[in-house]
């Protein structure tokens, strides 16, 4: 799946972030169970800001599929018009077409 611009930076920022506060956390004076559960504490805020990302980032996939559904939706129905108005033409066309040969008969015909 192909990431969009928008989505490389969030990635990137939350990947600097986590890594940032990874290095702080290991590097701070405290005792092994302390920074352990710093290091937990702060993963799952970075899940938690991650499925928030990728929630928006659904979200506004979705509003753009219902848009390009609404483009599409509109774009056959123009077809379906012309299409319409052209064999409307056509039918015109051998309607009258009928009518002058018939038209053409019945005068030779008396």
């Amino acid at each position: 799946m192909e990431t969009s611009g928008t989505g490389k930076v969030l990635t990137a920022a939350l990947a600097g972030a986590l890594v940032g506060a990874t290095l702080g956390i290991l590097f701070a004076p405290d005792k092994g169970s302390r920074t352990r559960r710093k290091l937990m504490d702060s993963a799952e805020d970075m899940r938690d800001d991650m499925k928030e990302k990728i929630k928006d980032e659904l979200d506004a996939l979705r509003g753009k599929i219902e848009e390009l559904e609404g483009m599409a939706e509109d774009m056959i129905n123009g077809v379906k018009d012309r299409v319409k108005s052209k064999v409307d033409d056509v039918a015109d066309n051998v309607k009258d077409q009928v009518r002058s040969k018939a038209d053409h008969i019945m005068k030779n015909h008396n």
